[in-house]
């Protein structure tokens, strides 16, 4: 039914809302929509609003989500998008991608999106993580277990003792820790390690401090089994990903992060709420301001879709301008280059029938509610040849039939018995006309109750 009503609408001519989309923010439609989807605002839950194509800066501060929200007026449904412009809070990113590392391992990863990117920290890290969502990392290499039969050692003046297994590994924690610049070991003739290469800033000269000795380990076990992974503490994942977040070398891993974190949709159905929040108070913010771009809420000027008129969304361009902000360009765009056609890079698309007809959509849902249960499958019927069908073999008109003569002869035991018999249909007919009115008013019945569904089997 709802198809019929569909292939309708697409025969009823379409209004190209060509405005400028200011001014139809403006107008006073435009002033009714933002109203209506403020109200909604202050009320909706997390599924009424949706944040999708979203944009990070090329420094990771700023992030573009393309917010979008829905509200009925006057019995049709009404979209706002915006374009907003919001400061990332990466305390609330961090958080987010804690909480979701232990939901990948369950395979409860907020889509394969999330999942390549829980996958791509863990490798940055060096991290490993199991089908249960435990992060764990192999063991530090310089740390002194019982595999090793020597480890190296050196003791400072204030009597702090540094061990590990290698001799490069002891240097750098302990000319680190002195607060210099490491430079290598300090070996003898023979080659061993005697002391640790270093010098103090600014002076670039290089001396050796500390004096490496390598004793005999007490621990040491040659049949001790190789030490297991251990796991990653809840305030080493908080360390590591707040510094993956401001590190360059893992510029493009955080942009994924950020831009997953402000998504709200299929590849985030599990958004945090603090960050939903700030969405909802920055669309909020945007539907109360007259002019968004110019008070910097907004990248591009919000659209309205009242849901009666075609939407012609432009085609976003990168801005190939001279200015110097790389992320919202400040500088001139050049006309993008004409096509044999029209030249337009807009793209129209036509609005969905229950846009404009919400309630009627909304009724023909409700008649097919009760289609729950499963229907008989339907027999096909079978083709019939109306050419082998002899028209004259049946004759009917608004009188009784006339008496029949049977005349029929039977042979039995070498004997002929003649049969003469005459079927009367005059007391059939007296019944047929007496129960007529019976027939005609349970007809009439059992068609209406076919038109208006009163027979579903459905009902209880």
């Amino acid at each position: 039914m709802k198809n019929i009503f569909l292939l309708g609408a697409l025969l009823i001519p379409t209004i190209v809302y060509s405005a400028n989309d200011l001014e139809r923010w403006n107008s006073d439609v435009g002033r009714t929509v933002r109203q209506t989807h403020s109200d909604k605002l202050a009320q909706t839950t997390y599924s009424e609003i949706s944040s999708k194509n979203v944009t990070v800066s090329q420094d990771t501060r700023t992030v573009y989500p393309q917010i979008e929200t829905n509200a009925q007026v006057a019995g049709s449904r009404t979209r706002v998008v915006a374009e907003a412009t919001l400061v990332v809070d990466k305390d609330k990113v961090w958080r987010d991608w804690n909480n979701k590392l232990s939901k990948f391992g369950r395979g409860t990863a907020a889509g394969l999106a999330a999942g390549a990117i829980v996958q791509g920290i863990v490798d940055g890290v060096g991290w490993i993580i199991d089908e249960g969502g435990k992060v764990t990392k192999k063991p530090n290499e310089d740390d002194v277990t019982p595999s090793h039969e020597y480890y190296y050692s050196i003791m400072n003046s204030d009597g702090k003792l540094f061990q590990a297994s290698t001799a490069d590994a002891l240097c750098r924690q302990y000319i680190t820790d002195s607060g210099m610049v490491y430079d290598g070991l300090y070996l003898s003739a023979k080659g061993e390690p005697m002391a640790c290469n270093g010098h103090r800033l600014p002076s670039t000269e290089v001396y050796p401090f500390g004096l490496i000795q390598k004793p005999t380990n007490p621990s040491y076990d040659p049949s001790a089994p190789q030490p297991e992974n251990e796991e990653v503490t809840e305030a080493e994942k908080e360390r590591v990903l707040k510094d993956l977040l401001n590190d360059p070398k893992y510029a493009n891993l955080a942009a994924d992060m950020i831009g997953n974190t402000y998504s709200m949709g299929p590849e985030n159905p599990e958004p945090d709420p603090d960050v939903v929040n700030d969405l909802k108070n920055k669309q909020k913010d945007v539907l109360k301001s007259d002019n968004p771009k110019g008070d910097g809420k907004t990248r591009t000027d919000p659209k309205i879709d009242t849901g009666t008129q075609g939407q012609a969304d432009t085609t976003p361009k990168p801005d190939t301008g001279t200015g110097t902000n790389p992320d919202t360009g400040t500088g001139t765009t050049p006309t993008p280059n004409p096509s044999s056609n029209t030249g337009s890079t807009t793209n129209f698309e036509l609005p969905a029938f229950c846009n404009y007809a919400a309630k009627l959509c909304d009724w023909l849902d409700w008649t097919q509610e009760d289609k729950e249960l499963e229907e008989p499958e339907k027999e096909e019927p079978e083709e019939l040849d109306l050419g082998t069908i002899d028209k004259n073999r049946f004759r009917a008109n608004g009188q009784c039939p006339a008496p029949i003569q049977v005349n029929e002869s039977v042979r039995s035991l070498g004997k002929s018995v003649d049969f003469d018999l005459t079927i009367e249909w005059t007391q059939i007919c007296n019944v047929a006309e007496d129960t007529s009115p019976l027939v005609l008013l349970i007809s009439t019945i059992t068609g209406l109750l076919i038109l208006v569904g009163g027979g579903r089997s459905s009902e209880p």
